[in-house]
């Protein structure tokens, strides 16, 4: 995948590479099928390129040294491991996958993902040490930014929008709780670093 083809940036890449990236742990990062979850990983890669690497979980074959395949990523100084599809891991290599990453997880940043969300939190759960993000469905007021030419979206970006506040109303109005909610929440990640971006906050469970 070309991923310079795409241009625009979800809220969630800025609340991403601030809060998770180079920061010891394993973090999940769930939504639907196509949603847009392996762009966001390339994207993260593309513009980190010395410190991070991307890696399809698919790739993973019989045989596989986890420990090496570390080891080395650290000698080339690695700090972010991105794996894409671990759902999709063997399950011959999955339980020595986890076991691995968990121990390498206090030295180096890992962000993984896949296709079932169920899955991909199971075992983001059993290497611990990080948290669980939520990547929704594309946003109208994200679309709003990117035809104004902000293709990074921030809250920041939003709230410039002439017409931030009429949408803020007709959200609330129509009874969108979905989205006056996910809004509300990028303003309190965006305004507190350390604030968790979690399933629950995320989905007012």
């Amino acid at each position: 995948m070309n991923v310079s083809m795409f241009k625009t940036k979800r809220f969630i890449y800025n609340i991403i590479e601030k809060n998770i990236l180079n920061k010891p742990g394993c973090s999940c990062i769930v939504g639907s099928r196509r949603i847009g979850k392996t762009v966001l990983l390339l994207q993260l890669e593309e513009n980190n390129k010395d410190s991070t690497v991307y890696i399809d979980g698919t790739t993973f074959k019989e045989g596989i040294d986890f420990k090496c395949l570390y080891d080395k990523f650290i000698s080339e100084g690695k700090l972010n491991i991105l794996i894409d599809e671990v759902c999709k891991i063997n399950e011959d290599l999955l339980a020595d996958f986890m076991s691995i990453t968990r121990r390498y997880a206090g030295e180096l940043c890992f962000i993984i993902t896949g296709s079932v969300g169920a899955s991909v939190s199971r075992i983001c759960d059993s290497i611990g040490r990080g948290g669980e993000y939520i990547l929704p469905p594309i946003m109208y007021i994200e679309y709003l930014c990117w035809s104004s030419g902000v293709l990074n979206v921030t809250i920041e970006d939003v709230k410039k929008l002439t017409n931030y506040d009429k949408y803020i109303k007709y959200i609330k109005d129509q009874n969108i709780d979905s989205t006056a909610d996910y809004l509300s929440y990028i303003k309190n990640v965006v305004s507190d670093a350390s604030e968790s971006y979690l399933r629950a906050t995320a989905l007012g469970d």
